[in-house]
């Protein structure tokens, strides 16, 4: 193999594999699900919280979105919301510096690791596992001859604890974490069992070539890992040396799916085998096991380990682990528990995978960086994880009917389409945006739909339905189109958002129980106030607000200014037919 070179040293971390008599691991129910492999955070569901919100006058936003979210962003201009539902915050800049400052260092051009040194004498020289020799085949020769022949030791050492600092990137890192030095690694389809593999290793069970929907798959999971890293691979013959990852299949016996070695100079490091017994690897449509596999499969050849003390083989897996509650495909397909809100299995690395691969070898900042919009076919069944590197983009649920949760937010999670394609209930934090990513627009469809809007300036469009509108910071565009709609723009002092209800009884928020919004210089924009139906939610007592009339906006009608004390905080535009007793809602 001489395109990128294999790395070693640690010695008892080795393949993955599925097992397939445990219920609390993936469901192996076969799905088709054609979807947009365009590489796509949950939180509180909001259905119908636009009627709540009018039945009870006053109602606190901290009651709807939570206090830590509100007073974070508020307070703190975090930018990341992975999570309303558990209020957890997540700094852009730690991320982005634990990236940036971790370590890495190259034994001339053949090795690299995240780490520094350790003596000598702790190197291994036996390819890596991430549970017990057995998993990979390794017998009581695991010192066999042959393997030692084909390692060449290092000179160097790797550090005991490979540590970015962020808990779910360490979590599904080695310790120490090897990984592929350069940019290019080459790939390849067996023809027969290569050479160093020992007589008694399972490889040599049964050995049979990649079919051409298991190539096809392969290649396009390593499409969606070169999508969001720096990494580009390149297929080579399998004649020779073959690539630094090569692809395979045997009867690995029962209880396994498939397994695939960590990286490693040792010639098996990178090779990935799936058991030709197991029927579930013949199907590689998006959302299958079978796909979903090859993707964790090459997530280790890759150099990630599972996220909890599992795996199938036996044994378990080496440390720090991920809290049991995101321990699952939600957050990373390297876990062997299922989504707990889909169905079906995860068609792109998750959330967490790629904050680790691009750990470990930068994030790729070409992909999709026009103006790009994601949808999905009407109620069909989804996980995946969006990476976009630039542009003005769109996350449409258009033609959905079940409700939809967009959350623009990078790091968070949005929930869209089917539990399953047989279902017809609605998913729960399938859809998730990756870490860095800037999403600008959201459209809702015919559901009571939640959407949430992020640090930039975003365009929200309910359409049908009883919608809630949340634009966050920036100088948002909120529609709530037909249906009763809660139309929030959030507390910007410099922000100028435009609120257009659209049809039905709106409710614009211009404060809460405990904020009145848009102090300083911003206000809220009212296109479409109809006194006969809406209202304007303010934070107080009409003694502390007084309507003024005049021309804001340049047009023909006058419009009514709305001021806490001496600051205008909303105006209706071409509109003067607007009364306290009447319109307003005082929270």
């Amino acid at each position: 193999m001489t395109t990128v070179s294999k790395t070693t040293e640690y010695p008892d971390l080795i393949s993955d594999e599925y097992d397939l008599n445990q219920d609390n691991l993936l469901n192996y129910s076969e799905f088709a699900s054609d979807t947009l492999l365009e590489i796509v955070p949950t939180i509180t569901e909001f259905t119908s919280v636009a009627s709540s919100l009018i039945e009870t006058a006053g109602k606190s936003l901290q009651q709807i979105i939570s206090n830590d979210f509100v007073d974070s962003v508020k307070e703190k201009e975090l930018l990341i919301l992975p999570d309303i539902e558990s209020s957890k915050l997540v700094n852009t800049e730690k991320i982005a510096s634990a990236i940036s400052n971790a370590k890495k260092f190259d034994l001339g051009q053949n090795f690299g690791w995240i780490g520094n040194d350790l003596p000598t004498s702790q190197l291994s020289t036996q390819p890596q596992c991430c549970g017990c020799s057995a998993c990979c085949g390794f017998s009581s020769d695991f010192n066999n001859d042959s393997l030692n022949q084909t390692t060449t030791p290092t000179n160097g050492g790797l550090t005991p604890q490979a540590n970015t600092g962020v808990y779910y990137i360490d979590a599904l890192l080695p310790t120490p974490a090897n990984y592929w030095v350069g940019s290019t690694i080459s790939y390849s389809f067996m023809t027969s069992v290569p050479s160093y593999y020992p007589w008694n290793y399972p490889e040599r069970n049964k050995f049979v070539p990649f079919n051409t929907t298991q190539a096809n798959a392969a290649r396009r999971a390593l499409q969606l890992f070169s999508e969001i890293s720096g990494l580009r691979f390149v297929e080579v013959s399998d004649a020779g040396a073959g690539g630094i990852i090569r692809f395979g299949t045997a009867n690995l016996g029962n209880n396994k799916s498939a397994h695939a070695y960590l990286p490693d100079n040792n010639p098996l490091g990178g090779d990935v085998w799936l058991n030709n017994s197991d029927s579930f690897n013949d199907t590689q449509t998006n959302g299958s096991f079978g796909f979903a596999t090859m993707v964790h499969e090459i997530g280790h050849a890759l150099g990630l380990k599972h996220p909890g003390n599992y795996n199938a083989g036996g044994g378990g897996s080496q440390g720090p682990y991920l809290p049991a509650q995101e321990d699952n495909n939600k957050y990373t397909v390297m876990s062997y528990n299922r989504h707990p809100g889909s169905g079906i299995h995860p068609q792109t690395p998750m959330l967490y995978d790629i904050a680790a691969i691009q750990a470990l070898y930068g994030a790729n900042n070409n992909t999709r960086t026009g103006n790009n919009t994601y949808s999905w076919n009407a109620n069909q069944a989804f996980i995946q994880t969006i990476w976009d590197a630039g542009g003005n983009d769109t996350i449409s649920a258009a033609n959905q009917s079940l409700a939809a949760t967009i959350n623009l937010n990078p790091g968070s999670f949005s929930s869209i389409g089917r539990f399953s394609n047989n279902s017809s209930s609605r998913a729960n934090g399938n859809l998730a945006i990756a870490y860095r990513v800037t999403m600008e627009n959201a459209i809702g469809g015919a559901g009571n739909d939640t959407l949430i809007g992020n640090s930039v300036a975003n365009n929200l469009s309910g359409r049908n339905g009883n919608d809630y509108l949340f634009g966050g910071g920036g100088s948002d565009t909120l529609n709530g189109g037909a249906g009763n709609d809660v139309l929030v723009g959030y507390s910007g002092s410099t922000e100028f958002d435009v609120l257009t209800g659209g049809t039905g009884t709106d409710t614009f928020v211009l404060g809460d129980t405990s904020n009145v919004f848009y102090r300083g210089d911003g206000f809220a924009r009212i296109t479409d106030f109809d006194w006969r139906y809406d209202y304007i939610q303010v934070r107080g007592t009409s003694s502390q607000y007084s309507l003024q009339s005049g021309n804001w906006f340049g047009n023909a009608a006058l419009d009514t200014a709305i001021f806490f004390g001496n600051d205008a905080i909303g105006v209706v535009q071409d509109s003067t037919n607007v009364s306290f007793t009447r319109d307003f809602i005082f929270a």
